[in-house]
Formats: C-alpha cells, sequence, structure tokens
C-alpha cells in the first residue's frame, strides 16, 4: 500500500514541477516587464526634470508650478493660517564664545518644535545664527 502512494506522489512530481516552472517564468516575465516600465519611466521623468533646469528661461517657465507642487505634497496649499509661535526658551548653555538656546515654540496650534539655537556672544549688529 506504502509503495502505491510513494508511486502516485512520484508520477505527480513531473507535472506539478512543469506548472510551478511556467508559474515561476511567468513571475519573472511580469518581473522584466515591471522593471522595464520604472526604468523608462524613471529616465523620462528625469530627462523632463533636466529640460528644466537647461537654462534660467527654462526654469521660470516652470518654477511657480514647481513650487505649487511641493506646496501640495507637504499639505501647505493653500498656506495655513498663520499663529503666534509662543516661543520659549528652556535653558542656555554656555559654551565659551557662543551660547546654546534650548528653544520649543508651536508650528501649528499645540503642535510643538524643539530645537537649539546657537548664537555667537560677542556681537555687534546681525550675526548669523543656526537652528
Amino acid at each position: 500500500m506504502r509503495g502505491a502512494i510513494w508511486a502516485g506522489v512520484l508520477l505527480a512530481l513531473p507535472g506539478g514541477a512543469q506548472a510551478e516552472d511556467a508559474a515561476w517564468r511567468r513571475m519573472r516575465e511580469s518581473q522584466r516587464q515591471i522593471t522595464a516600465y520604472l526604468e523608462a519611466e524613471a529616465r523620462r521623468v528625469t530627462a523632463r526634470a533636466a529640460a528644466e533646469r537647461a537654462s534660467p528661461a527654462a526654469w521660470e517657465a516652470v518654477r511657480e508650478r514647481r513650487r505649487d507642487e511641493l506646496r501640495d505634497m507637504l499639505g501647505l496649499l493653500p498656506w495655513p493660517e498663520r499663529t503666534p509661535l509662543h516661543v520659549q526658551i528652556t535653558g542656555v548653555l554656555d559654551q565659551g564664545a557662543y551660547a546654546v538656546e534650548k528653544i520649543a515654540w508651536e508650528s501649528l496650534p499645540k503642535i510643538y518644535v524643539t530645537g537649539n539655537l546657537y548664537l555667537p556672544k560677542f556681537r555687534a549688529g546681525r550675526v548669523p545664527a543656526i537652528i
């Protein structure tokens, strides 16, 4: 009885292996087609972007549209209403020639951002600062 079961399994393998092989070939062909499509699309997008930057006049023609697209992707179209920042200095670190102010502000109502403001200590007038 056991021999008959194994014989049936062995007879079924070649057909099953062929079906798996065909499925594997279809999957690989599909993968090849998708890869070819994505590579062609990437070349098209890159060529269009290069053409937009080819000269100052070409860039000026698309600059506003690209800025609006970027703002839209960032969720900033239309611009959100400006709200008070409510900046708070939560600490200061003395580093000799400069100070590091630990700051927090409200970028949107109830949305807080923290950062460090690096300021030169000895300054006259406007100076660079890094947040």
